[in-house]
């Protein structure tokens, strides 16, 4: 037989199927939906044959005039004067900004769009696709294919090739039947297989088969090895199969291209050799009478040792957690009759629904597989969220297999079958790790909403769970939500509490490296304005009434709460506005602060307040918040399933942001001295430093040692990708460097710093997963501080410097020249060290005076229903002196009395000490 003689193989298809190109034109449209005039789209790897007829479908789904939509030509001569356009003209419509712009930049034009990369949104045309095959996927919702169609997408896995399952979808969607579907198989680089709804049962097989044919453990195994590997039974149907799989022109390394042709009858003697034809191994009795899975929970309900399972109390479900990047794990024993038999030569363990949630031809959603003489397995988890959309209740089935690998029988006639006790899978989206407390989110509210990002509309919360400072509850029965909060602030919250509000404020001393207990602080005591006193009393009691939820980040937040929380504010405003007794005001504008001196070797001692979230600015501050967020989360169900769709509709980077800074902006310690905001600890409790600090970053990171909280829970106040851009846009421009040397000043932690250069990748290794990567250009940093630790002085610094030395790399390295060198200084040394830099991460060069306004600022009001209170800086006229001011208004507020407000003064340190400016920064 020729090559000539087989049917042709549908393998060329240079163009996505009509289909297709319409789903993707149509989610560009909704792209664009919410842009206006000047929005520039560019849509990157586009096959040139798809381009214009993407091009042609966009601009009849969009309003005539409103959008260019157009074809990025490789070269001038390549522009047709229609939908082909050379980049200048592009620019040139970039520059118009008369209408929107979409962009088609082919696969191959990189050096033409190279110019069109400023002020351009882009999408890469797989992620599209990605999109187009839920969208088509959607389409096929009631069908009798879909839950087929699904199968054979988890058989594929997360990453089956884009457009491939596109086109996939899009055959099945253009004829919704089981032959459809079976047919197209080979699309997806499956074996067609045109035995109906049958063809279900035989995926898994169908998977193995080709990975056997295709992948074999050995690359020169031959057709008969690797169809005895493919489990098929000897017989007249095999040779077919070995027959036209050893023909010269088939290619057995491309499923897709050897599959295709057995979509249809081949030329006799081959016949039919779809997949419903070919011969699986059928089980066999083996001499065991009985398999038993040992159960997870004791005779008491509590959980046996070993398990790898959690609980949280006896006779309560077990579960186990995983998430993205962090699989969890089951262990399992069993016992078999007779105790040992060689009659198994593989256990097979399959985590899967319970009998009563799953139906006859539900897949296992992990499996793993143990030697037949052990009685002891582990199954990991490694899942996605969309997997567990049909409940998060798991079992594991055991499964005796023959030498053949197929199921084997027991001597009753029974499959050598049992499955485990239930258990629960908690999947996260951002892991903790149980070896250290971490925070999985900054608010409860925040992690509202992060879920309905994610397509999460169950927001019901249970399960609240206290260890130490970290606060845990369970978000719609499959997400964990921790926070991590400071025990001692949360300690002193719940004392405020039990005192009925009768403790104004709190003061305790430390010293840096100890963490300091509950009872280190000490009770401040004074005399508020009676109404005010009732009104707080009764608030606290209403508070203390909510444990476990008692302290203000864990609130379960009600609409009588948030009035009540409203009342109280008020009550506070009217107190501080009626009152005349001077220490009476002391001790309201003191109120709910705790006051830290923590001593440090060799260097002054550190002053700071915290305001704590108790305080009557910060609770109405969380109030509104948390109904925000909440509300939110709530509409985002209303905008559809698609977890792009929603992604679109808040920017979650912009809410991670948001926080009660400057509430208040500076306040006036027990002792008198005055504080200005620096930054939150955990959301809620704001530090403030004394003016004369002279390193705020190494003072705050002091206070969070003393607090008990990791630098890896709080948010840096900056978002390191700010610095990370930078990072690599210096390097862009200056390519070929063998060494890149950088310049901090007051660098605090260095968490900043840290996280922005592992953001940039300029300490990343790159190369292949089988070869050892190429070492990353080195990095030398010296970092000028006022208050250098003698022992950890940049602890994320070093924390990365370690990461980096532990990555492989190819050639040899030498500890006198490592990856990242970090070296320490006094600030007094960058005036006269000679050594040159590359960039320079500088902080807190300015000194600050606190003083009264003087009236002479603009007022300002606050934004984002009255959650962000913004601080205007404003250069002195004359001097180099900057003012800066809090937005003291809040909104619907016109004709309210302005109070006076301070205002910080900054100059910088090389101004004349005769101005007595003193302080902090510019």
């Amino acid at each position: 037989m020729t090559a000539s003689t087989l049917p042709a193989e549908p393998m060329s298809q240079p163009q996505l199927p009509e289909q297709v190109v319409a789903v993707v034109a149509e989610l560009l449209a909704r792209r664009l939906a919410d842009h206006g005039t000047g929005h520039c789209l560019r849509v990157d790897s586009v096959r040139r044959g798809d381009a214009g007829r993407l091009v042609a479908a966009l601009r009849n789904l969009l309003p005539a005039g409103s959008t260019d939509v157009h074809v990025l030509a490789d070269h001038v001569e390549q522009a047709d004067g229609g939908p082909t356009i050379p980049a200048e003209r592009a620019i040139e419509l970039r520059n118009r900004k008369q209408r929107r712009l979409v962009l088609m930049v082919p696969v191959g034009s990189g050096s033409a769009a190279s110019s069109l990369d400023n002020s351009f949104a882009r999408v890469d045309v797989s992620t599209l696709l990605t999109e187009a095959g839920e969208e088509l996927l959607g389409q096929l919702s009631g069908t009798e294919v879909v839950d087929g169609v699904r199968r054979v997408a988890r058989e594929l896995g997360r990453s089956r090739p884009v457009e491939a399952w596109a086109r996939y979808l899009a055959a099945v969607v253009s004829s919704p039947t089981w032959e459809t579907a079976g047919r197209a198989l080979w699309t997806v680089g499956l074996i067609p297989d045109l035995g109906g709804a049958d063809l279900v049962g035989r995926l898994p097989h169908n998977v193995a088969c080709v990975r056997a044919i295709s992948r074999p453990s050995r690359a020169v195994a031959s057709v008969g090895d690797r169809l005895t590997a493919a489990e098929l039974q000897e017989g007249k149907v095999r040779d077919r199969i070995t027959r036209y799989l050893s023909r010269p022109d088939v290619d057995l390394s491309d499923a897709a291209a050897w599959a295709a042709p057995l979509a249809a009858p081949l030329p006799e003697p081959l016949g039919e050799l779809s997949f419903e034809h070919w011969p699986l191994v059928e089980p066999r009795t083996v001499d065991l009478g009985s398999v038993r899975l040992d159960p997870f929970l004791k005779d008491d309900g509590t959980l046996r040792p070993g398990t790898r399972l959690h609980q949280e109390g006896a006779g309560e479900l077990p579960y186990v957690e995983t998430g993205e990047g962090s699989p969890g794990t089951v262990a399992l024993t069993w016992r078999t009759d007779p105790a040992k038999t060689d009659a198994v030569d593989r256990w097979l363990l399959e985590a899967l629904p319970p009998e009563d949630l799953r139906e006859p031809d539900t897949e296992p959603l992990a499996k793993q597989t143990v030697k037949g003489d052990k009685r002891r397995g582990t199954v990991r988890l490694d899942l996605a969220e969309e997997d567990l959309t049909d409940g998060a209740l798991l079992v594991v089935r055991l499964t005796a297999l023959g030498t053949d690998g197929q199921p084997v029988l027991l001597l009753g006639g029974d499959q050598a079958v049992d499955e485990s006790q239930q258990f629960a899978v908690r999947w996260e989206s951002d892991p903790i790790d149980p070896s250290h407390r971490r925070a999985s989110s900054r608010s409860l509210a925040q992690a509202r909403l992060e879920a309905g990002l994610e397509g999460q509309d169950d927001h019901r919360e249970d399960a609240p769970h206290w260890a130490g400072g970290a606060f845990s509850l369970r978000l719609g029965g499959r997400r964990t939500v921790q926070l991590a909060l400071s025990p001692a602030v949360t300690d002193l919250q719940r004392r405020s509490l039990a005192e009925r509000g009768r403790v104004m404020a709190w003061e305790a001393d430390g010293r840096l490296g100890e963490v300091l207990d509950s009872e280190d602080f000490t009770p401040v005591n004074g005399i508020l304005p009676p109404t005010f006193a009732e009104r707080r009393r009764h608030l606290f009691d209403r508070l203390a009434a909510r444990r476990p939820r008692d302290v203000v980040e864990t609130l379960a937040w009600d609409d009588e709460l948030r009035q009540e929380v409203a009342a109280y504010c008020q009550s506070y405003r009217r107190a501080l506005d009626a009152t005349t007794d001077p220490d009476i005001r002391s001790g309201l504008l003191a109120l709910d602060t705790v006051r830290l001196s923590v001593d440090t070797v060799g260097h002054p001692p550190i002053a700071a307040t915290l305001v704590l979230p108790l305080h009557p600015m910060r609770l109405a501050w969380a109030a509104e918040f948390d109904a925000t967020l909440t509300r939110w989360a709530r509409e985002l169900a209303d905008v559809g399933r698609s977890a792009a769709r929603r992604r679109q509709s808040v920017d979650a980077r912009l809410v991670r942001r948001v926080a009660p800074a400057n509430l208040p902006f500076a306040v006036r310690g027990v002792d008198g001295l005055p504080f200005v905001y620096v930054r939150e600890a955990t959301l809620g409790t704001g530090v403030y430093l004394h003016t004369e600090e002279a390193e705020p970053g190494a003072a705050v990171q002091a206070v969070f040692e003393v607090l008990g909280l990791d630098r890896r829970d709080v948010p840096a106040d900056l978002p390191p990708s700010v610095v990370a851009e930078r990072v690599a846009a210096y390097r862009a421009v200056n390519p070929g460097q063998d060494a890149l040397r950088l310049l901090a000043y007051n660098a605090g932690s260095g968490e900043l710093l840290a996280r922005a250069l592992a953001e940039s990748s300029v300490l990343s290794a790159s190369g292949g997963d089988d070869e050892p990567a190429a070492a990353p250009a080195r990095l030398e940093l010296t970092a000028y501080s006022r208050r250098p630790s003698f022992t950890d002085p940049v602890p994320a610094l070093t924390d990365l410097q370690r990461a980096v030395a532990s990555q492989e790399v190819e050639g040899v390295r030498s500890h006198l020249t490592p990856p990242l060198g970090v070296s320490v200084r006094d600030h007094e040394r960058l005036a006269t060290d000679v050594g040159a830099a590359h960039l320079g991460v500088v902080a807190d060069l300015a000194v600050t005076e606190l003083r009264p306004g003087d009236g002479a600022g603009v007022e300002a009001s606050a934004s984002f229903r009255n959650l962000l209170t913004t601080a205007q800086t404003r250069r002195a006229n004359g001097e180099p002196v900057w003012r800066t001011a809090p937005a003291l208004r809040a909104r619907n507020r016109e004709g309210a009395p302005t109070p006076s407000r301070p205002t910080v003064r900054t100059r910088p340190h090389s101004a004349p000490p005769s101005t007595g400016v003193m302080g902090r920064r510019c």
